[in-house]
């Protein structure tokens, strides 16, 4: 979803050093937008096309604090196996994603994209995080 962006990445973590990551998808979900809002839910989909994003290794606690933060509440940290594009074989990872329970009260079924994100939002969703002070939330 939304940090896949770098700069969201780093406002949201305070993480500015050069983070070991890579692109990769994940299969067996799908990404769509929430309910009157410009950024993206992962939801449990039998068939959905690879979701396209990037994989951040080695985390600490203090880093996965502050992405539980930043998430909203409706969603839960699974674990999940994604196919590194650089690698053959899946890593286990986790990821943030609506439990399918709440799917339809949560999701629209608009598909979301990076490119439309970056095109339509990125800079307004930004300037909000910065506004909020979430520097490191």
């Amino acid at each position: 979803g939304t940090l896949v962006f770098p700069e969201i990445w780093r406002r949201v973590t305070g993480d500015t050093e050069a983070r070991r990551s890579g692109r990769g998808t994940l299969e067996g979900f799908a990404l769509r937008r929430v309910r009157n809002a410009e950024f993206p839910g992962i939801v449990a989909e039998t068939g959905a096309p690879p979701i396209p994003g990037v994989i951040y290794f080695d985390l600490e606690a203090d880093v996965l604090e502050r992405l539980d933060a930043y998430e909203d509440g409706f969603y839960e940290r699974i674990l999940v196996h994604a196919t590194p594009d650089t690698q053959p074989g899946c890593v286990a990872c986790q990821t943030y994603a609506v439990p399918p329970p709440l799917r339809d009260q949560v999701l629209t079924d608009e598909p979301w994209t990076a490119e439309d994100f970056a095109a339509r939002h990125l800079q307004a969703f930004s300037r909000g995080l910065r506004e909020r002070g979430a520097d490191g939330i």
